[in-house]
């Protein structure tokens, strides 16, 4: 991407008026077009766009009708049933403290009850019960949980257990029952698992009613949103690991025990499972509920990062490798099995990825474990996520830059990204009526009318004709990385914070536009491979597409990877006059003495330090806006360095000039220069340069830092540690590059004489 600090820092360019009109996203309505993951992000009347929060100490009972299950029975959260005075009995979990579920005096004392269910299990901390203020307190009563499962098999009784009663009678208008839970270890848990919660008043009581049923849980499980937030969980042996995530205790994922060796069946049929969350939270809490008890496992963490190590499939998120971190080693097996487990992460952990692996075992494979829910818990702001637009229709103007505003506080940040392209097609999806959707129109049509739910078109790209997505920019303003202009554009906007309690708000994007200097202009770079630290003459092709009344460029710019040399400037193949306006060690820019519309050929001398160098480049007319230049095919813009490709290694061409140095301040040959070249490290890892003497006493560090690939020089003066000339003799220059996969390392003996 082309550097905006150039652009208007050292140029000083302004853009004039133009006749093609920016493009302004800053409204509830334009945003509420953006697509994001359910549930993660917010938007407010005033358009601004934030992450949400993932909140924690929650009443359950108050959005348990968004809850609905379908395993041994169906049902929907909500009153589940009651014996009396059903026409009240939703104001019981309504929030308001002023409306209540008041039972019917002319019925009798037995149906004086009322059920409660979640929709979900939770994990419940206490039970409140507030009574009518308006009226007394009910003064005896019982109060039983359950978790959903059946007391006898096939039937819809529930298995409920006692959690309180009255022993005389209640005073009070509030009554809480804390409710505590622990494992087979005596571990004291997070909170209690439940479903339901069923109330059996046991005396009448003229005006008496029950304003709120409240179930205080630990927050919001979030791995229950996980299939609408657009994530998935898949697995090894057994059933469809989904039954873990679905809320329903009943529902059980069947595996096998297997122990340590746990990935031993042909197509990666093992005991583990890969949740996607479909977003990036902190996670504070894990709950696990293994019904008949696993052994031991593990349960490691990624937030999406990728790695260099390739790893088994089993790790890898569409063909990905990640940076996987262990947050839970268990071992469970010296006391019981026990079946309920859950672990407290502080600092939180910032996760997408989970993935779970049974460890610790018998190591054989046994039949009768299961995990029936694993449920995860956050805290504060989303840390991360993706909103992406619509496709936007550029009306045929020039995108010169993008720009957004918001709020940024410390430690958060806004960054976008784009791609660009002609070709779209308008697709209609169909629905029925109950919000399912339906493959084909012929399938939509023969619906009754009754059954027909709406119908969306949407403009979406076709993919093959676009240009693949840019990497984001995190500063607003810079010039548009997509190729323009184009008939459409698509943006994407990702909120980043480090710190739980803040998050980032967008409010506005702008899209600038300007009038095309030329329709398109296309480029190519040659020769398109060489070798590292060899000067070479390359010669930068342009190839603008034009109309009659496009006004063309007088101004070149190419990105390059130092001070380059021997500049020249052909039109038709032809050498034209032209002078050099900067020559920096990341640009060069050239002012044609006319303004052109015809091929141009810019050649210069320079050498390339690291594979895949991308030659961008850019034309303006004056002072106008940069037209970026598009290559006319796949990377023909980048120059390769086969040295890299053609070998494992990582450190490459290790020497030292001269062999034999004396460092005696006589100016010739006071210093030795070790040279060599860092492959395939794309991300910065620890290196390092030492001397040592044939001893293996270190006697002078040289170079300790973070560095990727390229050609590296680095001097030494014959000096040790502490500033003194070393004694004359033989010595050992080692370099080494620590990488996840371990250290690579090259070492050449260098001679010191007087």
């Amino acid at each position: 991407m082309l550097n905006a600090i150039l652009l208007v820092a050292v140029l000083g360019l302004a853009s004039p008026a133009s006749a093609a009109q920016d493009i302004i996203i800053d409204s509830r309505e334009l945003f509420d077009d953006w697509s994001y993951p359910a549930g993660t992000l917010k938007v407010g009347k005033d358009g601004l766009v934030r992450a949400d929060s993932i909140r924690k100490n929650i009443n359950a009972a108050l959005n348990a009708p968004n809850f609905s299950y379908l395993h041994k029975f169906e049902g929907t959260g909500g009153i589940r049933s009651v014996g009396t005075a059903p026409g009240t009995a939703d104001l019981a979990i309504d929030g308001d403290t002023t409306t209540a579920w008041t039972p019917s005096m002319a019925d009798d004392v037995a149906n004086w009850w009322i059920e409660l269910d979640l929709g979900r299990e939770v994990l419940a901390r206490k039970l409140r019960l507030v009574f009518d203020p308006a009226g007394p307190p009910f003064g005896n009563f019982r109060l039983f949980v359950s978790v959903g499962e059946p007391r006898f098999d096939g039937t819809k009784i529930l298995d409920y257990k006692l959690v309180f009663q009255t022993v005389a009678s209640n005073q009070d208008h509030i009554v809480e029952i804390p409710l505590h839970a622990v494992n087979a270890r005596g571990d004291t848990l997070l909170g209690r698992p439940l479903q339901m919660a069923k109330l059996l008043l046991e005396r009448k009581i003229a005006g008496a009613g029950l304003a709120e049923l409240e179930v205080l849980a630990v927050g919001d499980n979030i791995a229950l949103g996980t299939v609408d937030r657009g994530g998935s969980i898949v697995g090894g042996t057994g059933t469809g690991p989904r039954v873990a995530i679905d809320g329903v205790v009943t529902s059980e994922w069947h595996t096998s025990r297997s122990g340590n060796v746990w990935l031993v069946q042909p197509g990666n049929a093992g005991n583990w499972f890969r949740l996607d969350l479909g977003a990036t939270f902190w996670i504070e809490d894990l709950f696990l509920d293994t019904r008949s008890g696993m052994p031991g496992y593990r349960i490691f963490f990624s937030d999406g990062s990728e790695s260099i190590v390739a790893r088994e499939e089993v790790w890898q998120v569409d063909g990905r490798n990640l940076e996987w971190e262990l947050g839970v080693d268990h071992d469970n097996k010296d006391i019981s099995w026990a079946r309920l487990n859950d672990f407290h992460f502080d600092p939180p952990r910032k996760a997408r990825y989970l993935f779970w692996h049974q460890f610790h075992g018998i190591g054989a494979h046994v039949s009768g474990a299961f995990i029936s829910e694993v449920m995860i818990f956050g805290q504060g702001f989303l840390p991360e996520v993706t909103l992406t637009s619509e496709v936007i229709e550029t009306g045929g103007g020039y995108v010169t830059a993008l720009e957004w505003e918001g709020e940024t506080p410390p430690n958060t940040r806004i960054l976008m990204h784009s791609r660009s392209g002609d070709a779209v097609l308008d697709t209609t999806f169909y629905f029925k009526s109950n919000g399912q959707p339906v493959n084909t129109k012929k399938e939509y049509d023969r619906l009754p009318k009754s059954f027909k739910g709406p119908t969306i078109t949407q403009r979406l790209p076709i993919e093959e004709e676009w240009s693949g997505w840019t990497p984001f920019m995190s500063v607003s303003g810079e010039p548009f990385p997509s190729p323009s202009p184009t008939g459409f554009v698509q943006l994407a906007a990702r909120l980043e914070s480090d710190d739980p309690e803040v998050a980032p708000g967008l409010e506005r994007v702008i899209l600038r536009q300007a009038d095309p200097l030329v329709r398109s202009i296309r480029g190519r770079i040659e020769p398109r491979t060489t070798r590292p630290d060899s000067l070479t003459r390359f010669t930068f092709f342009l190839q603008p597409e034009t109309r009659f009344s496009d006004p063309g460029f007088n101004r070149i710019l190419i990105r390059t990877p130092e001070v380059v040399d021997s500049v020249g400037v052909k039109i038709d193949g032809a050498v034209v006059p032209s002078q050099l306006v900067m020559n920096q060690p990341d640009s060069l820019v050239i002012e044609l003495t006319d303004a052109t519309k015809r091929p141009v050929e810019t050649s210069f001398v320079t050498s390339l330090g690291s594979d895949n160098t991308v030659f961008e480049g850019a034309v303006a007319l004056g002072e106008s806006p940069w037209q970026q230049v598009e290559p006319e095919a796949a990377e023909l813009l980048t120059v390769r360095l086969p040295t890299f490709a053609n070998t494992d290694r990582l450190l490459d061409d290790l020497q030292v000039v001269p062999s034999i140095f004396t460092p005696n301040g006589d100016g010739f040959n006071d210093e030795v220069v070790v040279r060599f070249v860092l492959l395939k490290v794309d991300v910065l890892r620890d290196l390092e340069v030492n001397f040592f003497d044939l001893s293996g006493r270190r006697v002078r560090q040289l170079y300790d830092q973070p560095s990727s690939s390229g050609v590296y020089e680095i001097p030494w003066d014959g000096l040790d540690e502490s500033g003194r000339l070393v004694p004359p003799g033989l010595y050992l220059a080692r370099v080494s590059i620590r990488v996840d996969v371990g250290d690579e390392s090259g070492a050449t003996l260098v001679s010191i004489a007087y």
